[in-house]
């Protein structure tokens, strides 16, 4: 059993509800007081104030993906669709190890909301039920997706800049960008490669892709790139991801906290034009 998932089952078998037992058992790792992870999370338990609809465990989790890796803005829909689509592989890996998501489904009721009345926990009551052992599910997925996302940003990141300052704006060109930052994420270091590839007549960005994945790059932040430099790159294994405004380090900083949405708008590019990607 997973420490967080420990910590959820016990918090269950204090008495407290399927979905404050999940988010609390995080609260600390968020930044949160126990109190108001309690609060917060109480009307989720038995699948919405015992409606019996998505199970509190889940909601619990998705709560928790929510404070962890959840998007802020309402315009920028590829983050949007990266957190769904995480809320979506935690919930298809809840479905594949206990059937459903659903609380009445999980649980084996009627359609329909139960009384509001909760059930009191006796012993009888923890033996019927499985919701101690869903809520240590629910705890253990999300404990593991948190540590993948941290073992994924442990690696050497690429961002385009213009000068030798981590203060800066990451470059909005690619291909032609006079410098790049090298960044290596697990020991903290950085340095800087020139882009031998900005005054290329063309193939800017093809030239410095390549000279990326050369230099052991996993990872590259940036605002743009062309088709051709994302073929080289996603050849590599190197993923993609789309800067936000500010400093290289606010970068960095949401990229190891999950907040970069991957870069899906790959432009044509500037073939054979002397552009830049």
């Amino acid at each position: 059993m997973s420490n967080k998932s420990q910590q959820a089952t016990e918090l269950f078998k204090q008495g407290y509800n399927c979905a404050q037992s999940v988010f609390a058992a995080f609260s600390e790792d968020l930044g949160m007081d126990f109190e108001t992870a309690l609060k917060l999370s109480s009307s989720f338990g038995g699948g919405m104030g015992r409606l019996r609809e998505v199970c509190g465990a889940v909601s619990g989790m998705f709560a928790i993906a929510g404070m962890k890796y959840g998007y802020v803005d309402p315009k920028d829909n590829e983050a949007k669709t990266a957190h769904y689509k995480r809320i979506q592989e935690l919930a298809a890996k809840f479905r594949a190890e206990n059937h459903s998501i659903i609380c009445r489904e999980l649980l084996g009721l009627d359609a329909g909301p139960d009384d509001p009345v909760p059930e009191l926990r006796t012993d009888e009551y923890y033996k019927k039920r499985p919701c101690a052992e869903l809520v240590g599910c629910a705890a253990r997925l999300m404990e593991e997706l948190i540590n993948t996302e941290t073992e994924e940003c442990k690696m050497k990141v690429a961002l385009p800049v213009e000068s030798k300052s981590l203060d800066v704006s990451v470059c909005p060109s690619f291909g032609r960008t006079p410098l790049y930052v090298l960044i290596d994420t697990d020991r903290g270091t950085h340095e800087f490669l020139e882009n031998a590839a900005a005054a290329s007549q063309g193939g800017a960005g093809i030239k410095a892709a390549q000279a990326l994945v050369d230099n052991g790059v996993a990872a590259l932040i940036t605002y743009r790139c062309g088709e051709n430099a994302a073929q080289v790159l996603n050849a590599a294994g190197v993923n993609m991801y789309k800067a936000q405004d500010g400093s290289v380090n606010d970068n960095i900083a949401a990229f190891k906290d999950g907040k970069l949405s991957l870069l899906t708008e790959i432009h044509p590019g500037f073939h054979n034009h002397g552009g830049g990607n």
